[in-house]
């Protein structure tokens, strides 16, 4: 990466946010840059939730995306996608979302973690992730309501990888049951 991707990621995670506030759709990121790989989604959606956090949104969790095999073959991926979820984004159960939150609504049914400690550093492994999440209940069956703020959106992984801030974020987690 160079400081010319540095730029274009600054620049879509800020147009995404804005697009949020503004609830208006922009154009899908692989349609402006159609070479997007998943890591550059990733950074983005990691520039996007760092962003949010320096505003004083707080980190509560993250979810799993695409976890079925049936998804994965119609995005073309061979593993599940992940995002962070922030505090303002998880509703309790039972809770009631006004339809017009949400740009272009769906409802798709992930796998939501409550962590009990950070995960940090890029060499994080599966006994640090399992160990984070401990307690009772940590994992859950969810609920993600979606609201896409990219125009012509596509099943694509790299506009899946953003969830919470993203073109095709999750705008709303809440638990199944």
């Amino acid at each position: 990466m160079d400081e010319q991707d540095d730029r274009w990621i600054a620049a879509a995670a800020s147009a995404l946010l804005a697009a949020e506030r503004e609830r208006i759709s922009i154009e899908a990121l692989t349609v402006q840059r159609p070479d997007l790989s998943l890591a550059m989604a990733y950074r983005v959606q990691a520039a996007a939730v760092a962003r949010q956090v320096a505003g004083g949104a707080r980190v509560v969790g993250h979810k799993a995306g695409v976890t079925s095999r049936a998804m994965q073959e119609q995005m073309g991926v061979d593993e599940p996608d992940s995002g962070v979820l922030l505090d303002h984004m998880v509703l309790p159960t039972g809770s009631t979302m006004a339809r017009c939150a949400l740009m272009q609504p769906r409802v798709e049914a992930e796998i939501a973690f409550r962590l009990g400690c950070d995960l940090t550093g890029e060499n994080v492994g599966f006994e640090e992730a399992r160990a984070a999440v401990k307690t009772p209940h940590a994992v859950k069956p969810s609920r993600c309501t979606v609201g896409f703020r990219s125009q012509h959106r596509r099943d694509d992984a790299r506009e899946a990888s953003r969830p919470g801030p993203g073109a095709s974020g999750a705008d709303r987690v809440g638990a199944a049951g």
